[in-house]
C-alpha cells in the first residue's frame, strides 16, 4: 500500500483495487439472481472543497476519474447500460462554470 491508500482507508474510504474487487462481487451476486444492472459513474471530486465529513484530498480528481473509467470498461465488457455522470458533469463544469471551449 502507498501513504495515498492509507490516507483513504484511515477517512473510511476504498483504493481504486478495492472499489474493483466490490464492483465484482456485487456484479456477481446481482448477476446470479437474474437482476439487470444499470451502472453510473461517481460525479467529479472538488479536491480541495472542505466537508463536515472529510478533509480535503488532494489528488481525489484523479482518483475518482480512474473509479469512472473503470465503471465505463466494466459496463461495456459485460453489456450493462451506463449512466456517465462523471462525463457530463465534467463537462458542464469545463464549459458553464470554468468556460473551457
Amino acid at each position: 500500500k502507498n501513504e495515498f491508500d492509507e490516507d483513504l482507508e484511515r477517512q473510511g474510504r476504498h483504493s481504486i483495487e478495492q472499489y474493483k474487487k466490490n464492483m465484482e462481487c456485487f456484479y456477481r451476486l446481482t448477476s446470479e439472481r437474474g437482476i439487470e444492472l444499470i451502472l453510473c459513474t461517481p460525479a467529479p471530486y472538488a479536491e480541495y472543497q472542505k466537508t463536515d465529513e472529510f478533509p480535503p484530498l488532494p489528488g481525489g480528481y484523479a482518483l475518482i476519474g480512474g473509479y469512472a473509467d473503470f465503471v465505463r470498461s466494466f459496463a461495456r465488457e459485460h453489456g450493462l447500460a451506463l449512466c456517465d455522470y462523471h462525463k457530463a458533469m465534467t463537462r458542464a463544469m469545463q464549459t458553464e462554470i470554468f468556460q473551457v471551449k
